[in-house]
């Protein structure tokens, strides 16, 4: 069930983002096109997890999340596919705790990524990708809190129905320095996808050429951030959660769709690397609105 809760600030920035997509669509028009070679597109949403009590202490904590990518896809030497593409990530905290968290939250991250084929095996496919970041409390900039997370796997096309995807995604001076990709699609027909890798997995199912519902989970996410805590300087803030949830997509042109999902946060937490402060939050729900456009 979606939340009825959310807060004031959320409503507003949902809004104003529901006003410039449809602004954008309007100015890209509404004219279907039989086949496109896209080289560009945008994904931009807002998440709100309503307020909740902390575990084993007093307070609550609310976030909002916002993100928005532009990627262009060009083909090097006519041939090569590579995928660039710039993130701005924003979060809002608020919190009542004893725990001295900050109100904000900021990361940008550049991408190249490329997917090219492994000549001794017919239907394989190598992925890489290199993601230089800047994670911190205020749009800071500086070697403190650069990073570099990366991506390699392997991809096989066993037929039209199933693909296969096997690698590990690497993060240098983070707690976590090193995660399994390990999935696969399996797509029995024209309705049903079954997208169980990392990045949103989740099983699908196409009502109408428009309308198509699913259901995701197990999307867990682990940033540091670097930021200030009183006196302290440059310290890390870990953020996690997990997620389980169901939604609807909608296609609004055949270049454009809308997404309405909401479902249950959990193991959800902000947690300073220096053991000087952690907050647990309790599980609670969450809405979030998507809207994706190729161009």
């Amino acid at each position: 069930m979606l939340p009825l809760n959310i807060t004031k600030k959320s409503c507003q920035v949902l809004m104003s983002a529901v006003f410039v997509w449809v602004s954008f669509l309007s100015d890209a028009g509404a004219q279907e096109k039989a086949e496109y070679d896209y080289t560009q597109e945008v994904d931009t949403w807002v998440r709100d997890i309503p307020s909740r009590s902390a575990e084993d202490q007093s307070g609550h904590v609310g976030i909002t999340e916002s993100e928005f990518e532009y990627a262009y896809q060009p083909k090097l030497f006519g041939q090569l596919p590579v995928k660039l593409s710039i993130d701005s990530r924003d979060m809002w905290i608020d919190n009542s705790t004893a725990v001295d968290l900050p109100s904000h939250l900021t990361g940008v991250t550049a991408g190249v990524e490329t997917t090219v084929p492994v000549f001794t095996l017919e239907h394989a496919y190598f992925h890489l990708g290199v993601f230089p970041s800047f994670y911190s409390d205020n749009w800071t900039f500086g070697s403190e809190n650069f990073r570099i997370p990366s991506k390699y796997y392997f991809i096989y096309v066993l037929n039209d129905k199933w693909t296969f995807v096997a690698g590990a995604a690497v993060y240098p001076r983070y707690d976590t320095n090193l995660s399994p990709i390990l999935g696969f699609i399996y797509k029995p027909n024209d309705k049903l996808t079954f997208y169980l890798v990392p990045d949103r997995p989740n099983v699908s199912y196409a009502l109408t050429d428009r309308l198509t519902l699913f259901a995701e989970g197990w999307d867990k996410t682990d940033d540091e951030y670097i930021v200030d805590r009183g006196t302290a300087k440059n310290v890390t803030l870990k953020y996690a959660e997990g997620h389980l949830g169901t939604g609807i997509r909608f296609k609004l042109t055949q270049d454009a769709q809308i997404i309405l999902s909401g479902g249950e946060i959990f193991n959800n937490y902000l947690d300073y690397l220096d053991g000087n402060g952690k907050v647990d939050m309790k599980n609670g729900p969450y809405v979030e609105l998507r809207f994706t456009m190729k161009i």
